[in-house]
Order: C-alpha cells, then sequence, then structure tokens
C-alpha cells in the first residue's frame, strides 16, 4: 500500500478487517496526520499508543464504536492520553470509559477543546 506522507486526515469506518499491525505501519509514514477517524474498526490500545507515538501533529481524532470490550475499561483511555497530548478534539463513542479514564484523558490532554462522549455508559 502506498500512502502520500503529506496526508493529513483520515478517516477508517467499518474497516472490520483491519490488523493493528497493517494500521500501526501505516501511521508511521504519516507524520503530518491531524485528524484521525476510526469507527467500527477493531483497534487496540497498543494501536492507539503507536498512533500517537507516530502522529505528533494530531489533534483531532474520533474512536466510536470500537470493539475491544474483553479490555481493562480504561486501557483504551489511558493509551490516549498518555500518547496523544497535542489533542483539541476527542470523540470516544460507546466505549468502556469510566470515570478514571475521563480524568487521566482531562488531566493528560490540556489542549483539549471538544470532547464527545456519547454512549459512554460507566460515566456516572
Amino acid at each position: 500500500m502506498s500512502i502520500s506522507s503529506n496526508l493529513k486526515r483520515l478517516r477508517l469506518i467499518s474497516c472490520r478487517d483491519i490488523k493493528n499491525e497493517g494500521l500501526i505501519e501505516a501511521v508511521a509514514k504519516l507524520p503530518l496526520l491531524e485528524e484521525l477517524e476510526l469507527t467500527y474498526c477493531p483497534i487496540y490500545r497498543n494501536a492507539l499508543e503507536e498512533i500517537g507515538k507516530s502522529c505528533p501533529l494530531l489533534n483531532s481524532f474520533k474512536f466510536n464504536d470500537a470493539f475491544p470490550y474483553y479490555f481493562e475499561p480504561d486501557a483504551e483511555a489511558r493509551a490516549i492520553a498518555n500518547s496523544m497530548p497535542g489533542l483539541r478534539h476527542l470523540h470516544l463513542v460507546r466505549h468502556r470509559l469510566t470515570s478514571n479514564g475521563l480524568r487521566a484523558i482531562l488531566n493528560c490532554c490540556p489542549l483539549l477543546e471538544s470532547l464527545d462522549l456519547r454512549k459512554c455508559e460507566h460515566i456516572p
């Protein structure tokens, strides 16, 4: 797969066959990526951490209706918090996020301007 290293926006929706390793390899070639949307994609914590490391300009991340429900509830939130400190816009729809995960994101992403947490039913 050939990817333009000048790409600034990437949307992957209903990519149920995407592998974490493939996504990690692809985003490693996208240092200018600013916006990423992953909806209905089975992406796990390790891929989120690598996305954050590989895309230092990432300021908008939409991670909706993810599949890894068997992980500990805040694993994805901690991966986002620890690797994406420059986020200004974050959408997490239908995640097992708890108050602890939310706190981690708010503490580690000080530039956040918008936060969408629809259907995150574990936040009181």
